[in-house]
């Protein structure tokens, strides 16, 4: 669930020129957004220097990660059921 109510926006957004990102700014914040990206739409270059992979070093990354969500700068979401997700810690 978010603070958000979805109504409010699609009702002050109802003038809009761009229809289509009102929609899918609505059905976000109704329905939540889906993160992640389109593959086919991304060019991955190789790696190169001292570059290297997260996977392998994932204790850092997990050490960060919690780092962050104890300083509230970024929260953990769990998924409570399909389509909804528990409420953040907001303050």
């Amino acid at each position: 669930m978010t603070p958000l109510l979805w109504q409010k926006w699609e009702e002050e957004l109802k003038e809009h020129s761009d229809r289509e990102w009102v929609e899918f700014l609505v059905r976000g914040i109704k329905c939540g957004f889906r993160l992640g990206h389109d593959q086919t739409k991304v060019t991955v270059k190789g790696r190169s220097g001292s570059m290297y992979e997260a996977s392998q070093h994932r204790e850092i990354i997990s050490k960060y990660l919690e780092e962050e969500v104890q300083g509230k700068r970024v929260w953990r979401v769990e998924r409570a059921t399909e389509g909804e997700f528990s409420a953040p810690p907001l303050e």
